[in-house]
């Protein structure tokens, strides 16, 4: 996918100057209680993986909001379909389209800066690397006026809080597939002055295929 421009529009007005323009995924965890971490798979029974998309424009003071706009979306999808797994965001499909039909209570989409909701978020995809991801989110803010975002997102460093025990091979596994899993490196790192023993940051990235030279 080769990058593009990427442009903002709300109404009448246009943005073309991004101060941030990414997209990051989280795995999310949940668990009962706070005490001995003697079994930390069973105690992280419910997984699954957060999707966000946060933009950043640069301050205008023409657009009537303290620093420009920040509008974000944050969802739970998508699936690979028929199966219990989820993209990694380098092998969403192109074309691939999920829409907020108010059901869903995963969407959350912002302006941001003590601004409203975006309405009716629809995000397309329109490609991706191993570092980019191009999408196109449409919808609308509280006045009624037309909201769409088409441009490149950078994504980054998947991110994972959980205890040292943690068995974090079969966690991707059971996320996203084995195929997928076997593209992931992880970097751990602990979290200090943590509440909660043995708290570990996770930064989870796809490998770096390395070219071998041959000579002749």
């Amino acid at each position: 996918m080769q990058p593009k421009n990427s442009t903002l529009t709300l109404g009448d007005d246009t943005y073309t100057h991004f101060t941030k323009a990414i997209y990051r995924l989280k795995i999310e965890t949940s668990y009962s209680g706070m005490g001995t971490f003697a079994n930390p798979i069973e105690r992280f029974p419910d997984l699954r993986v957060h999707n966000a998309i946060y933009l950043s424009t640069e301050s205008d003071e023409n657009a009537g909001m303290d620093g420009g706009i920040e509008p974000s979306l944050e969802l739970f999808e998508p699936l690979i379909e028929a199966t219990d797994h989820y993209f990694l965001p380098w092998n969403i499909p192109e074309g691939l389209t999920i829409t907020d039909d108010g059901e869903w209570e995963g969407w959350s989409a912002w302006m941001g800066n003590d601004n409203g909701p975006i309405y009716d978020s629809k995000l397309q995809f329109l490609g991706a690397s191993d570092s980019q991801i191009r999408v196109r989110w449409t919808g609308s803010d509280s006045d009624d006026r037309p909201f769409v975002f088409e441009g490149t997102l950078q994504i980054m460093p998947i991110i994972m809080y959980g205890v040292a025990s943690l068995n974090l091979p079969q966690i991707l596994h059971r996320l996203f597939g084995e195929v997928q899993a076997a593209s992931l490196i992880v970097d751990a790192s602990p979290v200090r002055e943590s509440q909660i023993p043995e708290w570990i940051r996770y930064e989870i990235r796809k490998k770096v295929s390395q070219a071998i030279a041959v000579f002749v």
